[in-house]
Protein backbone atom coordinates (compact mmCIF):
# COMPACT_ATOMS: atom_id res chain seq x y z
CA UNK A 1 0.00 0.00 0.00
CA UNK A 2 1.39 3.64 -1.10
CA UNK A 3 1.10 6.15 2.27
CA UNK A 4 2.65 9.27 1.51
CA UNK A 5 3.73 12.35 3.75
CA UNK A 6 3.39 15.64 2.89
CA UNK A 7 5.65 18.82 3.95
CA UNK A 8 6.40 22.09 3.07
CA UNK A 9 8.72 22.13 -0.21
CA UNK A 10 12.29 23.92 0.28
CA UNK A 11 12.39 27.49 -1.13
CA UNK A 12 8.44 28.58 -0.22
CA UNK A 13 7.57 31.10 2.13
CA UNK A 14 7.27 30.27 5.95
CA UNK A 15 5.18 31.12 9.28
CA UNK A 16 6.82 31.93 12.36
CA UNK A 17 5.07 31.88 15.32
CA UNK A 18 5.71 35.05 17.05
CA UNK A 19 4.86 34.77 20.70
CA UNK A 20 8.47 32.56 21.54
CA UNK A 21 6.75 31.55 24.95
CA UNK A 22 4.11 29.48 22.98
CA UNK A 23 4.78 26.07 23.60
CA UNK A 24 5.56 23.47 20.95
CA UNK A 25 3.05 20.90 22.75
CA UNK A 26 0.18 23.36 21.27
CA UNK A 27 0.57 22.03 17.82
CA UNK A 28 1.40 18.12 18.85
CA UNK A 29 -0.46 16.12 16.80
CA UNK A 30 -3.28 13.35 18.61
CA UNK A 31 -6.35 13.58 16.74
CA UNK A 32 -8.24 15.72 19.09
CA UNK A 33 -10.56 18.86 17.96
CA UNK A 34 -8.74 21.74 19.08
CA UNK A 35 -11.75 24.02 17.58
CA UNK A 36 -13.62 24.59 20.80
CA UNK A 37 -10.95 25.92 23.28
CA UNK A 38 -8.85 27.31 19.77
CA UNK A 39 -7.79 31.62 20.16
CA UNK A 40 -5.86 31.89 17.28
CA UNK A 41 -2.25 31.87 17.01
CA UNK A 42 -0.20 35.27 15.98
CA UNK A 43 2.23 34.39 13.18
CA UNK A 44 4.83 36.19 11.06
CA UNK A 45 5.09 35.52 7.11
CA UNK A 46 8.68 34.58 6.20
CA UNK A 47 8.66 36.28 2.75
CA UNK A 48 13.18 35.94 2.51
CA UNK A 49 15.13 33.04 3.20
CA UNK A 50 18.25 33.42 6.13
CA UNK A 51 20.39 34.88 3.16
CA UNK A 52 17.57 37.56 1.76
CA UNK A 53 16.67 35.82 -0.92
CA UNK A 54 12.83 35.97 -1.86
CA UNK A 55 10.74 33.24 -1.44
CA UNK A 56 8.27 31.42 -3.69
CA UNK A 57 4.47 32.28 -2.76
CA UNK A 58 2.73 28.37 -1.57
CA UNK A 59 0.08 26.75 -0.40
CA UNK A 60 1.54 24.91 1.83
CA UNK A 61 3.83 26.99 4.10
CA UNK A 62 6.61 25.58 6.69
CA UNK A 63 5.29 25.97 9.80
CA UNK A 64 6.43 25.26 13.06
CA UNK A 65 8.00 21.83 12.59
CA UNK A 66 6.04 19.63 10.06
CA UNK A 67 2.60 21.35 11.29
CA UNK A 68 0.14 21.05 8.64
CA UNK A 69 -0.97 24.72 7.59
CA UNK A 70 -2.50 25.91 4.32
CA UNK A 71 -3.19 29.11 2.17
CA UNK A 72 -6.43 30.70 2.93
CA UNK A 73 -7.10 29.77 -1.28
CA UNK A 74 -6.15 26.49 -0.66
CA UNK A 75 -8.32 25.81 2.57
CA UNK A 76 -11.42 27.05 0.09
CA UNK A 77 -10.82 25.03 -2.27
CA UNK A 78 -10.04 21.95 -0.21
CA UNK A 79 -12.39 22.71 2.22
CA UNK A 80 -14.76 19.68 1.34
CA UNK A 81 -11.68 17.32 1.78
CA UNK A 82 -9.83 18.79 4.61
CA UNK A 83 -12.82 19.25 7.07
CA UNK A 84 -13.14 15.24 6.35
CA UNK A 85 -10.47 14.71 8.08
CA UNK A 86 -9.52 17.13 10.56
CA UNK A 87 -9.94 21.22 11.22
CA UNK A 88 -9.02 24.34 9.50
CA UNK A 89 -7.98 26.22 12.07
CA UNK A 90 -7.57 30.38 11.55
CA UNK A 91 -4.10 31.43 12.50
CA UNK A 92 -3.45 35.11 12.48
CA UNK A 93 -1.28 37.01 10.01
CA UNK A 94 -0.54 40.75 8.22
CA UNK A 95 0.86 39.18 5.59
CA UNK A 96 -2.43 37.29 4.32
CA UNK A 97 -4.68 34.52 5.17
CA UNK A 98 -3.11 30.79 6.70
CA UNK A 99 -5.01 27.98 8.49
CA UNK A 100 -3.41 25.78 10.97
CA UNK A 101 -4.96 22.09 9.69
CA UNK A 102 -5.47 19.99 12.83
CA UNK A 103 -5.55 16.46 11.85
CA UNK A 104 -8.71 14.91 13.58
CA UNK A 105 -8.15 11.26 11.72
CA UNK A 106 -6.21 8.59 13.54
CA UNK A 107 -5.54 4.77 12.20
CA UNK A 108 -4.36 2.24 14.43
CA UNK A 109 -2.53 0.91 10.73
CA UNK A 110 0.85 0.30 11.40
CA UNK A 111 2.15 -3.31 12.27
CA UNK A 112 4.58 -2.34 14.62
CA UNK A 113 6.54 -5.62 15.10
CA UNK A 114 7.13 -5.71 10.87
CA UNK A 115 8.00 -1.87 10.68
CA UNK A 116 11.69 -1.32 10.71
CA UNK A 117 12.10 1.26 13.96
CA UNK A 118 15.51 3.08 15.65
CA UNK A 119 14.21 2.85 19.44
CA UNK A 120 15.72 4.55 22.33
CA UNK A 121 16.92 2.26 25.41
CA UNK A 122 13.57 2.62 26.64
CA UNK A 123 12.51 1.78 23.80
CA UNK A 124 10.67 4.60 22.69
CA UNK A 125 10.64 4.71 18.78
CA UNK A 126 12.67 7.56 17.75
CA UNK A 127 12.54 6.82 13.67
CA UNK A 128 11.41 4.61 11.11
CA UNK A 129 13.12 3.32 8.34
CA UNK A 130 10.54 1.15 7.07
CA UNK A 131 6.68 1.10 7.71
CA UNK A 132 4.06 -2.12 7.57
CA UNK A 133 0.56 -0.45 7.32
CA UNK A 134 -2.22 -2.60 7.58
CA UNK A 135 -4.24 -1.67 3.93
CA UNK A 136 -7.56 -2.94 5.51
CA UNK A 137 -7.45 -0.08 8.62
CA UNK A 138 -6.92 2.84 6.34
CA UNK A 139 -10.42 4.09 4.05
CA UNK A 140 -8.98 6.04 0.41
CA UNK A 141 -9.14 9.01 0.44
CA UNK A 142 -7.88 9.70 3.99
CA UNK A 143 -5.52 12.54 5.82
CA UNK A 144 -4.70 11.00 8.64
CA UNK A 145 -2.10 10.17 11.24
CA UNK A 146 -0.92 6.94 12.48
CA UNK A 147 -1.73 5.88 16.10
CA UNK A 148 1.88 5.53 17.51
CA UNK A 149 3.32 7.21 15.44
CA UNK A 150 1.61 10.99 15.50
CA UNK A 151 4.77 13.35 15.16
CA UNK A 152 4.21 12.91 10.99
CA UNK A 153 1.67 14.78 10.97
CA UNK A 154 0.47 14.57 7.61
CA UNK A 155 -0.34 11.27 6.09
CA UNK A 156 -1.89 10.75 3.32
CA UNK A 157 -3.32 7.90 0.39
CA UNK A 158 -2.49 8.37 -3.48
CA UNK A 159 -5.75 9.95 -4.10
CA UNK A 160 -5.26 12.67 -1.96
CA UNK A 161 -2.30 13.83 -3.48
CA UNK A 162 -3.89 13.54 -6.91
CA UNK A 163 -6.74 15.84 -5.37
CA UNK A 164 -4.25 18.55 -4.28
CA UNK A 165 -2.34 17.88 -7.69
CA UNK A 166 -5.39 19.05 -9.96
CA UNK A 167 -6.24 21.46 -7.30
CA UNK A 168 -2.91 23.27 -8.18
CA UNK A 169 -1.67 23.33 -4.86
CA UNK A 170 2.09 24.86 -4.40
CA UNK A 171 4.52 24.63 -2.21
CA UNK A 172 4.22 20.61 -1.27
CA UNK A 173 7.02 18.07 -0.88
CA UNK A 174 5.18 14.75 -1.68
CA UNK A 175 7.07 11.45 -0.06
CA UNK A 176 6.31 7.88 -0.68
CA UNK A 177 6.97 6.25 2.70
CA UNK A 178 9.27 3.20 2.64
CA UNK A 179 6.97 0.38 3.16
CA UNK A 180 7.92 -3.46 4.04
CA UNK A 181 5.08 -6.55 3.95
Amino acid sequence: MNILRIQAADGYEGLTVLDPNLPLEVFYADGQSRRDEYNPIKVQLRRTDENGRPLLRGDYPDFYGCTPCFSAEAATRMKGLLEQFGELLPLQCDGGKYFWYNVTTVYDCINWDKSEVVRLRSGRIIYVTQYCFIPERIASPSIFLAKGNEKIRLLVTPDVVSTFQAAGLRGMDIEKLKTVG
